[in-house]
């Protein structure tokens, strides 16, 4: 800052005055009304229920029994 830089005095007093008074408690912080109840956002239930989704598939894929017919090479009719 430069010498020519400094508040004038009015605006000190003005600050000073400003700090002291008491705050309006009608005026609150729009950041103050964000509460209630809390949810998942849309996108974060989507994802959930793929998640579940998926880890379903995945245990009856598990649990199914292994497929006779795969992989086996059978013999028919010729001998």
């Amino acid at each position: 800052m430069m010498a020519g830089d400094t508040p004038p005095p009015d605006a000190v007093a003005m600050m000073s005055e400003m700090a002291s008074k008491p705050r309006n408690p009608v005026a609150r912080s729009p950041l103050l009304r964000k509460g209630g109840v809390h949810r998942k956002s849309r996108s974060a239930e989507r994802m959930k229920s793929r998640r579940n989704l998926k880890e379903e598939a995945e245990d009856t894929m598990d649990r199914r029994p292994p497929d006779r017919g795969a992989g086996a090479e059978t013999d028919s009719g010729t001998g």
